[in-house]
């Protein structure tokens, strides 16, 4: 008869830590963040890349969410925790690493916020002001316009408000539109967009029982962003 042998303790360990993995930390710390639950990204930062065996991939990029809530508008407590967080991830990987990691978030966050700007100065080119720029600007630029030609029978108004306001119109405003373009005329109610941006909000609104269709705008070569689909192409119902 086979004698078992008792495990050791690092093969228990090891054990522990395979049990306790989860693939998807970073993911799930990083939606956190975007909803701002920053005690659930601290949290899942401090417990998986914290680890001996935290990967320095994963290293860095809870560095950077660290970073991100330690740099943010939150209460001091969350910044102090947020700060420990990044030191401590600092010290145990790669510090020339994290601070190219550093550097190219601090990129792509300038040539963001840049993109933002250069959008809004279009949209406040065409007469938009306000709510309607801000929400606007955020959303990827392309050629495309999005229509509002009116409601469907047994439209759902609280689904298409949602979606306009969401696109940045007041509210005091949506009961109007939806009256001219159902007895006056259709009316483009976001401009300048992506195709994906423009498909996503012209599905939203035909769920709710909304007519739209997609224009494409006639664009200057330089003012095409890279990538976009030819302006030539025009999509509709």
């Amino acid at each position: 008869m086979e004698t078992l042998r008792p495990r050791r303790t690092d093969e228990i360990d090891s054990s522990v830590r395979r049990r306790d993995a989860n693939p998807y930390w970073l993911e799930e710390a990083t939606e956190a963040l975007e909803w701002r639950q920053t005690d659930r990204t601290l949290d899942l930062i401090e417990k998986y890349a914290f680890r001996d065996d935290a990967s320095l991939s994963d290293k860095r990029q809870a560095f950077l969410l660290a970073k991100h809530i330690q740099d943010g508008r939150w209460p001091s407590d969350v910044k102090l925790r947020a700060e420990r967080a990044a030191s401590k991830l600092s010290r145990d990987g790669d510090r020339l690493g994290f601070a190219k990691a550093e550097r190219r978030q601090e990129v792509r966050e300038a040539q963001s916020r840049a993109r933002v700007e250069a959008r809004k100065g279009k949209l406040k080119a065409m007469g938009l002001r306000g709510r309607r720029v801000e929400a606007l600007a955020q959303l990827e630029g392309g050629p495309y316009d999005v229509v509002l030609a009116g409601p469907e029978d047994g439209f759902d108004r609280q689904a298409i408000r949602a979606v306009l306001e969401e696109v940045g119109y007041p509210s005091t405003e949506i009961d109007l539109l939806l009256e001219r373009v159902e007895h006056i005329a259709p009316e483009p109610i976001a401009h300048l967009l992506h195709q994906s941006e423009a498909v996503r909000i012209k599905v939203a609104l035909e769920a709710g029982g909304a007519k739209v269709r997609i224009d494409a705008r006639e664009l200057r070569l330089e003012e095409v962003p890279v990538g976009a689909e030819d302006p030539e192409v025009r999509h509709g119902n």
